[in-house]
């Protein structure tokens, strides 16, 4: 629901707090910077879980509320009179009616002679014509700021900073070298000549390898040394520019990637036995279903119970699914544990055998080589395509749910064991874990016939969720697996 520029501006004030405070400076949101966060896209604010917060939901509306920047003060036939209180009003913005709901974008806005005006100021009065029923006393919401938008549309790309040297001496060829942050690359050109007509100065070539445009480089500064009266082909020096931004993109993109020591996790060879090099791991939310599952060779079972885990950690295969909201004080050392929250991945990965959970939302190759775990499962957003391509280049075993009804949120709001449904008669259950609520999506993920598709494109293990199955429904599960 929001927009590319509310990520934006979300991203630049948290990097900005962030720098600053690794210079140890406490810095907060400006009024502006505020007022624009509210521009973008506002539900209110809140404190937020870590400072105490215990409902971080507005249960009024999930759409964006903008700011109440005025009141409508008299109505004549189509004509709306307004109030500029707070802020604003700009032609293009848009608004919202708050009583009334109606929403527009201003392509027209009138000042109080009802005269076509660009904007209204804080304390003004102006005109709307609105086709609809607008009541005396409306609060006028500001929900899109044209100004703001056009501002973040053309922000400064930012760029990598690099540094020329150019050497430019008769009889040899011309060498140049570019640097960038921790890379150096050099490429020769021709054979420098005696200018017979016209020479080549300094400022020319500044010019031609100035000229880096739409490439992710900026340069800074350019070191040029060269002998008086020398020829080179201007053609000559944007070849060499170009051959020197393709070698460093090159470089940077190919740069081998810092790998993380892991600690290596035996694959426990529990095969399913239909057909070998494919791992099946199950997660179970009840001694019922772990009971069944045992039955079943699989590589992994997950528990989310842990005096569950601890009664049957002697086999090798279980392993505890950590919560991902702080509910239980244990002290997890030498575990085998399954985790989908960076917190307690900070704080368990050293001294457990963990496995990522899909939670953690790994969604490409870089992340999951990040990560430093031996075995990590995509996210359940993850496309095909972008699957394959993280197989050709993690270096990291992969794990993808194929069967489950997927978790869709989690809260602290206390709802019990209920089931919701939605305006389009879509039905979603609520569970209670540990006094926190899990919302879960009203379909059911079946993707066990493509098994073997995924293993022909190299992913090895496949994950099963159960959530209500009894007995008779695991074992059709595991038939299809097996046929």
């Amino acid at each position: 629901m929001k927009s590319p520029e509310n990520v934006g501006y979300v991203t630049r004030c948290a990097r900005k707090i962030i720098d600053a405070y690794d210079k140890g400076i406490v810095l907060k949101l400006t009024d502006s910077e505020e007022m624009n966060l509210k521009k973008l896209f506002h539900r209110e604010f809140t404190r937020g879980y870590l400072m105490g917060e215990k409902n971080i939901i507005n249960k009024k509306s999930s759409n964006h509320q903008g700011i109440v920047i005025g009141n409508v003060i008299h109505i004549h036939g189509d004509w709306i009179k307004i109030k500029i209180t707070d802020d604003f009003l700009h032609q293009e913005d848009g608004i919202r009616f708050q009583n009334s709901g109606y929403g527009m974008i201003v392509n027209r806005l009138y000042d109080s002679k009802k005269l076509l005006t660009q904007q209204l100021s804080c304390g003004e009065i102006g005109y709307l014509k609105v086709d609809r029923s607008i009541q005396v006393g409306d609060i006028l919401l500001k929900t899109s700021d044209d100004l703001l938008q056009k501002e973040l549309l053309h922000y400064k790309e930012k760029k990598i900073p690099i540094s020329i040297t150019v050497k430019a001496y008769k009889g040899d060829h011309i060498f140049l070298e570019v640097r960038d942050d921790e890379n150096v690359i050099s490429v020769t050109g021709d054979v420098v000549m005696d200018a017979i007509r016209r020479e080549v100065c300094e400022e020319d070539i500044k010019r031609q390898l100035s000229k880096w445009g739409n490439t992710p480089f900026i340069v800074q500064n350019i070191t040029i040394l060269k002998d008086e009266n020398i020829f080179i082909r201007l053609g000559h020096l944007n070849d060499i520019r170009r051959d020197a931004c393709s070698k460093l993109i090159s470089l940077r993109e190919n740069k081998e990637i810092h790998k993380v020591e892991i600690r290596n996790i035996s694959n426990h060879s529990y095969d399913i036995n239909y057909h070998s090099g494919k791992f099946i791991h199950v997660l179970v939310r009840n001694e019922e279903q772990l009971k069944e599952v045992l039955r079943y060779k699989v590589s992994s079972i997950y528990v989310m119970d842990y005096s569950l885990y601890l009664k049957y950690k002697d086999d090798k295969r279980i392993f505890y699914r950590v919560s991902r909201i702080g509910t239980e004080d244990v002290d997890l050392v030498n575990e085998r544990l399954l985790i989908g929250d960076v917190g307690n991945l900070y704080q368990y990965q050293h001294d457990n055998e963990v496995i990522g959970d899909h939670f953690l939302n790994v969604v490409n190759s870089f992340s999951a080589n990040e990560l430093g775990l031996s075995r990590v499962t995509v996210s359940l957003e993850l496309k095909d395509e972008d699957l394959f391509q993280m197989i050709s280049s993690s270096n990291v075993e992969l794990e993808k749910v194929i069967y489950g009804r997927p978790e869709i949120m989690v809260c602290k709001n206390s709802y019990g064991d209920i089931t919701i449904e939605n305006q389009f008669k879509k039905k979603f259950m609520i569970r209670m874990d540990h006094g926190v609520s899990h919302i879960f999506h009203s379909e059911v993920l079946d993707d066990i016939d493509k098994i073997s598709f995924y293993h022909d494109k190299g992913l090895h293990h496949f994950r099963i969720e159960l959530f209500d199955e009894d007995k008779e429904n695991i074992q059709k599960i595991f038939q299809r697996i097996i046929s």
